[in-house]
């Protein structure tokens, strides 16, 4: 019997994070009560440290794309590297390459952070809605990171909505 209860347990908190983002594409919008304007994120996270982040402003025609990674960020001796190649690729075969800068994330650990405007930006999230099984980001020489493809086509949708002032032409 106490078997089947911890196994019960078990289940619970897999399908528990499963459901919160994690290994899973997840989108939370944060309305701004200034403004009138929020702030869309849309996440798959590894862990409660590490993961992938797309971020946006409402109708702002931009995105962030953000790596949270485990590598710590020593705030006493921090690393002296900008315009890192950051590349994502999709499962479908498209890539898209630019630079990224360094972030120190609220985990202690470094982030990863790229901006794509207009266009690329919606082409992106249009490779996320497509994408069927994969999503993978690679940092500089770093082995590439794989994440799941699941949920990332309902949030994409969302993401696509939320961020651009335009419907695509």
């Amino acid at each position: 019997m106490k078997v089947l209860v911890l196994a019960c347990l078990g289940l619970l908190g897999v399908a528990t994070a499963a459901h919160a983002g994690f290994q899973r594409w997840d989108v939370e919008i944060e309305e701004d009560p200034f403004d009138n304007l929020g702030k869309l994120t849309m996440m798959n996270l590894d862990s409660i440290k590490t993961g992938m982040l797309i971020m946006c402003d409402e109708k702002s025609d931009a995105i962030i794309v953000r790596w949270a990674s485990s590598f710590p960020y020593d705030q006493a001796a921090p690393p002296e590297l900008a315009d890192l190649p950051f590349s994502l690729a999709f499962d479908t075969g498209e890539r898209h390459d630019s630079t990224a800068d360094i972030a120190l994330l609220g985990t202690g650990n470094m982030g990863f952070d790229t901006v794509f405007r207009g266009d690329e930006a919606r082409q992106i999230l249009t490779s996320f809605a497509g994408a069927r099984s994969k999503i993978y980001v690679k940092i500089g020489n770093n082995d590439p990171s794989a994440f799941t493809a699941r949920g990332s086509t309902a949030g994409a949708e969302r993401a696509l909505a939320y961020c651009f002032t335009k419907p695509p032409a």
